[in-house]
Formats: C-alpha cells, structure tokens, sequence
C-alpha cells in the first residue's frame, strides 16, 4: 500500500512538471514569434531580448523533459534491480503466488456479491 501511494506521488509530480514543461514551450514559441516579428520591425532590441527570452524558456523545457526521462530511467532500473534481486533469492515465485491467492480471493468475493445481488 505504502508503494502504491508512493507511486501515485510520483506520477502526480511527474504529470505536474509535464504541464509546467508545456507551458514554457508553448510560452517560450509566443515569445519566439513575437520576437521575430519585432526583431523586423523597427524593436530590433525588444525582438531580441524577447527571442532571448524564448531561448530560455525552451532550454529550462528541455532541461525538464532530460529530468524527467532520467527519473523514469533510473525508476525502470531500479525495479529491475529488485525483480533480479528477488530472483536470485527465490522469493518472486513466493510473492506471484501470494498475488495469485489474492487476486483469486478477491475474484470469489466478488462472485459472492454478483450471486447475491442476482
């Protein structure tokens, strides 16, 4: 239970830098345009301190996608660390049967609810 919250944190906070992540991109492209724009007018310093303005927000966007892929990396490792771990010792045979038992007891509870209900 406690690791189910926990993933659920982590996926919260995952879908949260996502977000954020969109945002500075589709900011760090207004920004960009209008800096162009700008840039051929007659603002040629307001073009350019907004392009270098676009620069920033699209290289933290990518700072943050870099962030996330590595966590999701290292995640991914780490679980196959402890499936490897579990194997040698003989205790992911234990734990797939305790999940079998589990899941079949819940199958039969609910079962016993349709029946009932029928």
């Amino acid at each position: 239970m406690a690791s189910d919250n926990k993933d659920d944190a982590a996926t919260a906070e995952q879908k949260r830098r996502n977000r954020i992540a969109l945002v500075m991109l589709l900011v760090g492209k207004v920004l960009g345009i209008l800096g162009v724009i700008l840039a051929f007018t007659a603002h040629r310093t307001i073009g350019g301190v907004l392009l270098a303005l676009a620069f920033t927000c699209v290289a933290i966007t990518i700072g943050m996608s870099l962030g996330t892929f590595r966590k999701r990396h290292d995640d991914e490792l780490s679980e196959a660390a402890v499936l490897e771990k579990m194997v040698r010792e003989g205790t992911l045979k234990d734990h797939l049967r305790d999940v079998e038992q589990k899941l079949r007891k819940e199958r039969d509870e609910q079962e016993k609810e349709i029946e009932k209900n029928s």
